[in-house]
């Protein structure tokens, strides 16, 4: 009788009617990990891009060379005694005549020069810096003139570029760069001046006392005037480069370059295209 009574009142003392013998069983148990609130998930941060691996970039351009030609005298005894220009015949021979009044000058022009075909190879240093080199040939060379030398046509450059938008190996498709470049190659270009030849009889000129390789010179001729810059230089550029598929890629780069010791000014464009060494 004491024990019913006992267990009777343990029943109406628990909640919901439970029982002393459910208390410390599986039901209780149940019951709180069924109310207990759900655990939300962790959200985990996606990794920040990252620029891919340095690797070198190899390829090949083609550079065409434009030189800021001087005017005044072009073909006359001064412009040729200076070295400023060299003026050639139709038969290859340096014009060693003497132009009548103003014959033989010309303003200043941009004239097309040479052109070269070049091996170019760049690497990262940092990750917005770079360095590289560009070694190859010249074509479009002028002919030797009496006081210089024959035509180099070795190009050798050194290069360091700062990317704009990422560095060399960033993986976006479109980058800027500006490059700051110098080395050796000869830059040449030429400019056609008609001559009028300094006759005995004519007034304001001294007809040339010295003999003219391949025959004396006609009354009226056009002449082929060279400039002839180099052969070390120094300069500047901005370019863009676009990425196909990642491993490869098209460059266009313009720049601007002071020469010396023969000095003057050059402008250029180069297309490259280059890719990504494993």
């Amino acid at each position: 009788m004491v024990t019913a009574s006992l267990h009777t009142t343990l029943a109406e003392a628990s909640p919901g009617g439970v029982s002393a013998g459910q208390l410390g069983g599986q039901p209780v148990q149940a019951q709180a990990a069924s109310t207990a609130a759900p655990i939300a998930p962790t959200a985990t941060a996606a990794p920040a891009a990252s620029p891919g691996r340095p690797a070198w970039w190899i390829g090949s351009a083609l550079q065409m060379d434009t030189v800021l030609l001087p005017g005044g005298d072009v073909c006359g005894r001064e412009g040729q005694s200076t070295g400023r220009y060299a003026c050639f015949r139709q038969d290859g021979e340096q014009y060693l005549g003497a132009p009548a009044g103003a014959s033989g000058e010309g303003a200043a022009t941009l004239a097309y020069g040479t052109t070269r075909i070049l091996l170019h190879a760049e690497r990262s240093l940092l990750p917005w810096l770079s360095a590289g080199g560009r070694l190859g040939i010249a074509f479009g060379g002028g002919p030797q003139s009496a006081q210089g030398a024959a035509f180099m046509p070795l190009h050798m450059e050194g290069r360091v570029a700062f990317w704009v938008l990422g560095g060399l190996d960033s993986e976006q498709p479109l980058n800027l760069f500006v490059t700051a470049l110098g080395g050796l190659g000869q830059v040449d270009a030429s400019r056609k001046i008609a001559v009028e030849e300094c006759q005995a009889t004519g007034g304001g000129c001294t007809p040339a006392s010295n003999e003219q390789p391949g025959g004396p010179n006609p009354v009226r001729q056009e002449l082929d005037a060279y400039v002839k810059l180099g052969q070390g230089f120094a300069g500047l550029g901005f370019g863009v480069m676009y990425r196909f598929f990642g491993e490869s890629a098209a460059v266009a780069d313009l720049r601007a370059v002071q020469t010396f010791p023969s000095s003057g000014t050059s402008f250029s464009l180069s297309l490259s295209y280059v890719v990504r060494a494993p």
